[in-house]
């Protein structure tokens, strides 16, 4: 088994720096630091832990491990695509494929290094960072729905970012439970701080991935004895009866009755998926269009608003893949998300402390899963330091469970 470093070292604390300063970005600078909107600060950033880290053996295992490898791929596909195809945002270009391309994939793999050399000390930082990320955000910030209700500028809010950043201190808090650093009673604590931004953030798919990824944490828990069965019987009843409330006396229950009404006004397919996805099936059907009049390669990334002449951004990472990125960016997409899960599952003779991990990380797997169904996720930073969780918890099990000669 690999030795736990415990001492931080320069490298570490530039790594730390950098995988932090990146996701707390935009509420910090929405808030207290507002300056330096272009965002300079995390294009050299990113640079320089490129620079730095890239000259060690050990960093270059993860930044050229299966699904990294992969990822770095869709990477300059996609810059030779949008360069080909033609360049349609505001950020000059260089500034966009730093920081929109090439800095997640830059987190993913720092943030699995910085998880094999001490793991705990990771998912504390992570945990902290969204927690913070979830108080600024929510306190010293407006809430996107309760303006809009209200009438008032949303401006100053994070939109559904808040919601969606909220969903991983579930997951950080699940992990660091399981491992034994934090208390049952301190994870309930942080699920329930998540669930009551989610809710009153009424963002519908922050909350059904919360509800997956608390979910798996259970199924990893549970032992098949009767008293365990009653338990979670008793808890999935308290479940039922709070989800219950939520629909029928929150805003966020309001919205999801409205999800089916919100697709017919866009579309009166019979589809029941198309149904369940509601405002975001306009995207979808217009999507799937564009898509087979440019199947290969697509229409290059961003470029979805000026070739509908809808000025607006697709919110669904799997239309962004196909409409944008053709069957090639969709093909390595989907091999990116397949190499993680194989990984999970590859070594199933283990303790019973990693078969409860891995319930539990491939619940921050399905959840992205789940809300890229109307959302896109491949420019957000914060989604990639919860893969390179992952992926680091998977290079684990490869050190602990080689393969057999």
């Amino acid at each position: 088994m690999q030795k736990i470093n415990n001492k931080i070292t320069a490298i570490s604390l530039l790594n730390y720096i950098y995988i932090i300063t990146t996701i707390l970005w935009l509420p910090i600078q929405k808030t207290f630091l507002q300056f330096d909107g272009k965002a300079r600060t995390l294009f050299f950033l990113t640079i320089i832990v490129m620079i730095v880290n890239g000259q060690y053996n050990s960093f270059r295992k993860f930044a050229f491990s299966r699904p990294a490898v992969i990822w770095l791929i869709w990477c300059i596909y996609a810059i030779i695509n949008a360069t080909v195809q033609g360049y349609s945002v505001d950020l000059p270009m260089g500034y966009y494929f730093v920081l929109k391309i090439l800095s997640p994939y830059v987190i993913m793999v720092t943030a699995s290094y910085e998880f094999s050399k001490n793991e705990n000390r990771f998912l504390k930082s992570m945990l902290g960072t969204f927690v913070i990320y979830s108080i600024i955000g929510f306190y010293f910030m407006d809430n996107f729905y309760i303006a809009m209700q209200e009438g008032r500028s949303a401006n100053n809010t994070l939109g559904n970012l808040l919601a969606l950043n909220t969903v991983f201190i579930s997951f950080y808090a699940a992990l660091l439970c399981n491992n034994k650093v934090i208390s049952i009673n301190a994870f309930y604590l942080f699920l329930a701080f998540a669930g009551t931004i989610i809710t009153l953030s009424a963002t519908r798919k922050a909350f059904g991935a919360v509800v997956i990824i608390y979910a798996f944490y259970l199924f990893s828990q549970i032992k098949p004895t009767l008293s365990n069965v009653i338990k979670y019987l008793i808890i999935f009843i308290i479940i039922y009866i709070g989800i219950d409330f939520i629909i029928n006396n929150t805003y966020i229950g309001e919205r999801f009755t409205k999800i089916e009404e919100s697709s017919e006004m866009l579309s009166d397919t019979d589809n029941p998926f198309l149904k369940m996805l509601g405002d975001r099936v306009f995207f979808y059907i217009t999507g799937w269009d564009v898509f087979t009049n440019n199947p290969l390669c697509g229409i290059g990334l961003s470029n979805f608003g000026v070739y509908t002449k809808t000025n607006i951004v697709i919110h669904t990472e799997y239309i962004v893949q196909l409409c944008e990125c053709g069957i090639v960016g969709t093909f390595l997409y989907v091999l990116f998300y397949s190499s993680i899960i194989s990984n999970i599952f590859k070594y199933h003779k283990s303790l019973s402390l990693e078969k409860s991990s891995r319930m539990i990380v491939f619940s921050a797997i399905l959840a992205i899963l789940f809300i890229s169904l109307t959302a896109w996720t491949y420019d957000f930073p914060f989604y990639f330091a919860v893969i390179g969780t992952v992926i680091g918890y998977t290079k684990k099990q490869n050190t602990i469970f080689p393969k057999q000669a």
